[in-house]
């Protein structure tokens, strides 16, 4: 059997180990199946068995859709988009009545950065020189990628006429001890593993998280990974008074080790038999 890795046709493959696929295609490979990469729309993929469509822009470009379209057995096919505009049920516009904190953040993942590099240099240096200045002027707005703002009036301007920031309800999930926790769910097929992360930063992100443990996943998430079209990936979320609150999601999630730690070895493991589902 035959999986083929369609990437996008920018990437360069030596930065591909620091994807979390990579770990699961070492793992396949183990087992006996053969797995091809490919950069860009190529007709020698659509002979693969599987096809696992694995572009790192936060919406899929209309030209590998319709290439994808072409396959029967595709991983990923319908995760067309997953920009926060899309992703979030809690975005906020000036004016609304809302009375508590937002956040700002940027509407494309990791602050457009696969944009950057693959598809959009220019047009989107010219939005961070833009956004440069509307952080110069204004000292309550450091030049971060997240930024808590007490109320929605405390949010500048020129935030809300910028396509690349969105402006959102900030629900948190605070523990008994006055953490903040953030739930990173990873999945392919029906395989998945849950890990709840703490931080004494409402912002939790990997350098300030102070505990890390797996728990049990729940079910609300296969209604938003239905929803966004993703049979793999990652997916950040909160338990804001009793209720899954979706953060963010990531078709190409990333990975800090190569070869993986033993940790990270035993999450490979269980994941890459999700790909049975299409074999």
């Amino acid at each position: 059997m035959q999986i083929a890795i369609l990437l996008h046709e920018g990437e360069q493959p030596a930065r591909t180990p620091r994807y979390l696929l990579w770990g699961l295609r070492d793992v396949w490979q183990e087992k006996g199946l053969s797995v091809e990469t490919f950069t860009g729309p190529d007709d020698a993929v659509l002979d693969a068995d599987v096809l696992f469509a694995h572009v790192d822009l936060t919406a899929l470009p209309d030209s590998y859709s319709e290439f994808l379209a072409r396959h029967p057995q595709v991983v990923n096919g319908g995760a067309v988009d997953v920009s926060k505009q899309v992703v979030s049920e809690n975005l906020v516009g000036i004016g609304e009545d809302w009375k508590g904190p937002v956040i700002v953040k940027t509407n494309r993942n990791a602050a457009g950065s696969p944009e950057r590099r693959l598809l959009e240099r220019n047009l989107l240096a010219r939005a961070r020189r833009r956004l440069s200045r509307i952080f110069s002027r204004n000292s309550a707005l450091p030049p971060v990628v997240y930024e808590v703002f007490p109320t929605l009036a405390d949010v500048p301007k020129e935030v809300f006429g910028d396509e690349h920031l969105v402006v959102e309800r900030f629900l948190p999930e605070v523990d008994e001890d006055g953490l903040y926790c953030l739930r990173t769910y990873f999945f392919l097929g029906d395989r998945g593993r849950t890990y709840l992360a703490k931080s004494p930063d409402p912002v939790v992100k990997s350098s300030n998280i102070v505990q890390r443990e797996e728990i049990d996943p729940s079910d609300e998430l296969l209604i938003e990974r239905h929803r966004l079209g993703l049979d793999y990936g990652k997916l950040d979320f909160v338990i804001h008074d009793g209720s899954v609150v979706l953060i963010d999601a990531n078709k190409t999630p990333s990975t800090t080790h190569y070869p993986p730690k033993p940790n990270g070895r035993r999450r490979n493991e269980y994941l890459a038999p999700g790909i049975n589902a299409w074999l």
